[in-house]
């Protein structure tokens, strides 16, 4: 179990690092361009994540079931949640992507209200929009390929998406070796590019994985059944709300900032790459937890997946430690990575890291139990209802007030928003020693 689970959880790490640095590229390449772009390429980035979040509800739905299938062996179950998780995703990503190539300045004109922001982010939307078709595909073969304990293969995949990306991405925002210079359209293509071939890698690597997928033995010319659907959805609705409930929650807090002033959403923008870079082997440690629980309770094996549980959440906290460290020692450097923002922008994302650094071991121990240790139990309902406390019942209806009400700082509404996740801690204390999230799924 130890070393499955070390396994998953730098491999998982990394990929969620290289996944975060691809946000993390876009947002330092437009930094330096000035606050419009930098403000303009993250609520543009925010829009689509606002419907990827919906597609990781899907997948992590998807893993869930995995885990517990390759648990048992159900090879066929296996390859029939793989096939339904893929026409769910697909029918989302598909219109999503259609509304926000075709009707970009729309959608953004309820959020932002300064036209040169509309226009940059809608330039970047229009090209951006299709990464959601890629990213459908990417989380299903991703949770695939974690679920039988080779998490190598999107890791590959992940290296070779942020190679390109950031190559093309710096060619492209700048202009260098001749190619015209095409600024925040620039970094749009970067990220379709490095996605696509990042998707042909993993359905190369899924061809020649034909000892327990098989996927070609799937009839793709057939909807899934109908009870195997509803079966389906039971489980991964809750994550799909959860994740859409959750997303439009941080949404709102950009829509926040846009109402204060662009300096103000730059600062937040640049802000949150900060936070997930953070954050993001943390996210490795959470599907390490999430997959070796969910192995432990398809095998009907309680005790061992209690025992794995409390490992993963005592790993998880000395992490998150560690981590707040890090974002002190490093605080400086990253708030000066940012040449093109003012003073005044910088001023603030300074002042936040250190709020970041503070509730690092808080979200830490959140991220493992909700999106891990839970979320293998099918227990999604208490996930659920810790976002909806602890979003829109504390930071937003605080942070609306702050700002409008109060006219408190900017920094002060950060604080607000971050802090928020000490509510989640009251919910998963009691459902996790409960222990009622110890049962096995059904495909």
């Amino acid at each position: 179990f130890h070393r499955v689970f070390l396994n998953q959880v730098v491999t998982g790490g990394l990929q969620s690092l290289l996944f975060t640095s691809l946000v993390f590229v876009d947002v330092y390449l437009t930094g330096q361009l000035g606050d419009a772009e930098v403000a303009a390429v993250g609520i543009a980035g925010q829009s689509l994540w606002l419907i990827s979040m919906v597609l990781f509800g899907i997948g992590s739905g998807a893993g869930m079931f995995f885990a517990q299938c390759f648990g048992r062996d159900d090879a066929e179950g296996f390859r029939s949640v793989f096939k339904t998780s893929l026409f769910i995703s697909l029918a989302i990503a598909l219109p999503a992507t259609l509304l926000f190539a075709l009707l970009p300045r729309e959608i953004l004109s309820y959020v932002v209200n300064d036209a040169e922001v509309i226009n940059f982010a809608s330039s970047y939307l229009q090209v951006a929009a299709a990464t959601l078709i890629t990213g459908a595909l990417i989380l299903a073969i991703d949770y695939l390929f974690r679920a039988i304990n080779n998490p190598k293969v999107p890791l590959i995949g992940g290296v070779l998406e942020v190679v390109v990306n950031v190559v093309i991405s710096f060619v492209l925002v700048f202009g260098w070796y001749g190619f015209p210079e095409m600024g925040v359209v620039g970094a749009a293509w970067g990220s379709l590019i490095g996605r696509l071939l990042r998707v042909a890698l993993l359905f190369y690597y899924l061809s020649r994985h034909e000892d327990y997928v098989r996927v070609f033995e799937i009839n793709w010319l057939t909807l899934p059944k109908l009870t195997q659907v509803r079966r389906y959805l039971f489980k991964a609705l809750p994550l799909m709300f959860n994740a859409a409930i959750w997303a439009v929650g941080i949404y709102l807090y950009s829509y926040i900032f846009a109402q204060i002033s662009v300096e103000a959403l730059a600062a937040w923008n640049t802000l949150i790459p900060m936070q997930e870079l953070c954050l993001s082997l943390l996210a490795g440690v959470s599907s390490a937890a999430g997959m070796t629980v969910g192995q432990s309770l398809g095998s009907n094996n309680t005790d061992e997946a209690w025992y794995r549980a409390k490992y993963s959440t005592g790993f998880s906290f000395a992490l998150g430690c560690v981590m707040s460290a890090v974002v002190l020692l490093l605080s400086d450097f990253y708030v000066n990575c940012f040449t093109g923002i003012t003073d005044a922008t910088k001023a603030v994302v300074a002042s936040s890291v250190t709020v970041i650094a503070i509730t690092m071991p808080i979200n830490a121990l959140n991220r493992v139990m909700f999106t891990g240790i839970l979320r293998a139990g099918g227990a999604n309902a208490i996930n659920l209802a810790s976002d909806i406390t602890a979003n829109w019942l504390v930071a937003l209806p605080l942070a609306f007030y702050a700002a409008f009400y109060l006219q408190w700082d900017v920094i002060w509404i950060v604080v607000i928003l971050l802090a928020a996740e000490g509510v989640k801690v009251l919910f998963w204390v009691y459902y996790f020693f409960s222990k009622r999230w110890l049962m096995q799924l059904e495909v």
